[in-house]
C-alpha cells in the first residue's frame, strides 16, 4: 500500500496563551486546567528565542460568549510573533471583524467543532448551534488553512448517533483536514468522574471517518488520556488507517512497524 503515517513530537511548537491562565467559561470538562501549560504572550517572544521554536500555538482562555480574545489588540502582539515564527491561532467562536485580522495572523487555525448542540450547552454553557461552528469554518476556510478539532466522549449519545450526523455534515463540505482529541478526565472539574470514552466506539469512529472522509487527512490529536487505554486508542489509529499521531505510545510504534508502514517523524505540531 505504500502506505506513510506522521508521528509528532511537537517540542518546536511553543503553546501560547493570550489570557495567562483566566478562563471565563470554567467548562465541565477543562475548568481552565489547560492553560496552566502555556506561555503568557507577555512572555512569548523571549520564551520562544530560549526554548528554539519554529512555531508558536496562540490560543487562550473564552470570554462569556465563548471567544478566544486574539483580535485587537492581541493581535498586534502576535504579529511581533508572526515575523519569526510558523502561527497556530486556536480560536473559539469568532466574531466577523475579527475573521480577517486573525486570517492575516495565521498560517492555520485549529477550530473546535463540538459534535452536537448538547455539548455546546452542557459543556461550554453557550447558546450557539453546532452548525454555528461549521458555518464559521467555512468563513475562516475561505481565507486560510483551518483544522477542526473534534473531542471525543464529551457526549454519550446512544449509537454514536451525535458522531455520525456530525461526520455527515464534514462530508458535505471536505475538509482537507481533521484533528480528533478524546477526553481526559481532569480533578476539580465538573467532569472528574467522567469516562473516557470507550476504546471500541472510538475505533468505530476513526473506522467511519477513513471511510467517509476518504480525501482528508486525519489525525490523533495530543489530549488523551495514557496507559493502557492510550495504547489501545493509538493501535485503533494505526489500524483504522489514521494519517498521523501526536506523542505516540510504544505500543503503536511497533504495530506501525508489524504492519511494515513507513513512518516519520516532525517536531511541531500536527496541524502545520
Amino acid at each position: 500500500m505504500n502506505r506513510q503515517i506522521e508521528f509528532f513530537k511537537p517540542q518546536k511548537t511553543l503553546p501560547v496563551s493570550v489570557t495567562g491562565q483566566s478562563c471565563s467559561l470554567n467548562c465541565a470538562h477543562c475548568g481552565g486546567h489547560f492553560l496552566k501549560a502555556m506561555v503568557p504572550i507577555e512572555e512569548a517572544l523571549k520564551e520562544a528565542e530560549k526554548r528554539k521554536v519554529s512555531s508558536c500555538l496562540i490560543s487562550g482562555g473564552c470570554d462569556k460568549k465563548g471567544r478566544v480574545p486574539i483580535g485587537k489588540p492581541r493581535a498586534e502582539e502576535a504579529a511581533y510573533l508572526k515575523k519569526d515564527y510558523k502561527i497556530n491561532m486556536h480560536v473559539g467562536m469568532l466574531e466577523d471583524y475579527d475573521i480577517d485580522e486573525v486570517c492575516r495572523l495565521a498560517d492555520v487555525i485549529s477550530l473546535d467543532i463540538p459534535v452536537s448542540t448538547k455539548v455546546i450547552r452542557e459543556v461550554y454553557g453557550l447558546d450557539y448551534e453546532r452548525d454555528d461552528y461549521i458555518n464559521l469554518y467555512s468563513k475562516l476556510r475561505a481565507k486560510t488553512k483551518v483544522v477542526p478539532h473534534i473531542c471525543l466522549g464529551l457526549t454519550d449519545s446512544p449509537e454514536l448517533e451525535d458522531e455520525n450526523i456530525l461526520l455527515e455534515k464534514l462530508s458535505e463540505i471536505k475538509p482537507d483536514n481533521l484533528c480528533y482529541i478524546i477526553f481526559t478526565p481532569v480533578a476539580g472539574t465538573l467532569f472528574e468522574n467522567k469516562k473516557p470514552p470507550v476504546a471500541a466506539k472510538v475505533q468505530t469512529i476513526f473506522k467511519k471517518t477513513v471511510e467517509v472522509l476518504s480525501e482528508t487527512r486525519i489525525y490523533l490529536g495530543c489530549m488523551r488520556p495514557g496507559g493502557k487505554y492510550r495504547d489501545e486508542i493509538d493501535i485503533a489509529a494505526v489500524e483504522a488507517g489514521l494519517d498521523g499521531i501526536v506523542m505516540p505510545s510504544k505500543k503503536a510504534i511497533e504495530r506501525v512497524k508489524e504492519l511494515g508502514i513507513e513512518s516519520v517523524w516532525k517536531q511541531e505540531c500536527c496541524v502545520f
